[in-house]
């Protein structure tokens, strides 16, 4: 779902899904920060190929700058990216990406409002993303129909307690003028792949219109990890599958401050940190990546740090704080996962990023 009919498709679910304005028929994302395609959409590239990704943009105010990025299009490090600087109405942004010969690497996409540059945090749209290989083409809707699941988890990670029932709410999108007739088959499947209920629905989908369905589960009280496999199938042949998960886990037992926990999980942020909670762990990792902090040398960013932290201890997580990577400019050698050492002379700045940062948190974060 190039255009956010159904929800985020391929993307991270950043932002908001806004069906008050749109380039393309009736929703876009509404985003203040990152959106970037999701860790199994990765797109293999051939070397020697120029490929576009294009993007519809409009900002809440005039003059809003973005990046558009490919990271990772070059294994020297080098990556394919262009700021644009987006109006209040909507516009077709792209970019090229390049692979150097005799590489075949894997990118993801990424649309973002980074601090490097240098302006306030800004409200702007995505709409009718598209990429493709060779120069950029009159946009077109990745697919016919469009089908999307979302489990209504009572927080975002999809993690119920076993006398929680369980929603599935289905959206669906026919991109064509006409009206389509449809099917939508749904299997759910337990951790050992035993089917617990399956359904086919029959109904048609109106032209350029948005539908959705609402399911609940009968009461699901094993525990463990449940798989929704599901397909949406139009008269025309079309036929478009995925599949969405939750689990079911027992309620954590009171935690007592004064024995502490050695409970944790090293992922825990952003949208899982709910999830992480409910489950009952104590710990987590808390990042802190040079490059993303001081993209160019000597313009450190640290003023938002304590944002991330404050927003672990709300859900009774304690961070463990972990500055990780090297700054492009600061690195021995240049490649795209910036973990080469810092060179020599740049181990003065690297000292002061970790400097800052600690004093920073000082209070807030405790271990390192």
């Amino acid at each position: 779902d190039s255009s956010f009919e159904t929800g985020y498709g391929v993307w991270n679910q950043s932002g908001a899904v806004d069906d008050t304005t749109a380039f393309d028929g009736q929703r876009s994302v509404r985003l203040t920060g990152r959106l970037a395609t999701r860790e199994r959409y990765r797109y293999k590239l051939a070397g020697g190929r120029t490929y576009t990704f294009s993007v519809y943009l409009k900002g809440k105010e005039p003059g809003t700058k973005l990046s558009l990025e490919a990271p990772r299009t070059n294994w020297s490090g080098a990556e394919s990216q262009t700021v644009v600087t987006v109006g209040t109405e909507w516009k077709r942004y792209s970019l090229s990406v390049a692979p150097k010969p005799d590489t075949s690497p894997t990118v993801w996409l990424c649309i973002d409002h980074p601090a490097w540059l240098g302006q306030p945090e800004r409200t702007y749209w995505v709409d009718a993303c598209q990429f493709e290989e060779g120069e950029m083409t009159p946009y077109q809707s990745a697919e016919p129909i469009s089908v999307a699941c979302q489990v209504e988890s009572p927080v975002p990670g999809n993690v119920f307690y076993p006398e929680e029932k369980v929603k599935l709410t289905f959206q669906f999108y026919n991109s064509r003028q006409e009206e389509a007739a449809a099917s939508l088959r749904y299997d759910l499947r337990d951790y050992y792949g035993k089917t617990a209920k399956s359904e086919t629905l029959p109904f048609s989908l109106p032209g350029q219109e948005n539908l959705s369905r609402q399911i609940t589960l009968d009461s699901l009280r094993r525990k463990g990890l449940y798989v929704v496999d599901y397909s949406l199938s139009a008269k025309t042949g079309d036929v478009v599958r995925s599949a969405v998960s939750f689990c079911i886990v027992a309620p954590p037992l009171p935690y007592s401050p004064e024995e502490g926990s050695p409970f944790g999980l090293s992922s825990a942020y952003g949208a899982r940190v709910p999830a992480v909670a409910r489950m009952g762990a104590k710990w987590t990792e808390a990042r802190f990546t040079w490059p993303w902090l001081e993209n160019e040398q000597g313009k450190l960013e640290v003023d938002g740090l304590a944002h991330e932290v404050d927003y672990l201890n709300k859900h009774g997580i304690n961070a463990i704080g972990r500055p990780e990577r090297t700054a492009k400019w600061a690195g021995e050698y240049s490649e795209p996962t910036e973990r080469a050492l810092p060179k020599e002379e740049a181990l003065p700045a690297y000292e002061n990023f970790v400097f800052q940062v600690v004093s920073r948190l000082k209070g807030k974060v405790h271990y390192w």
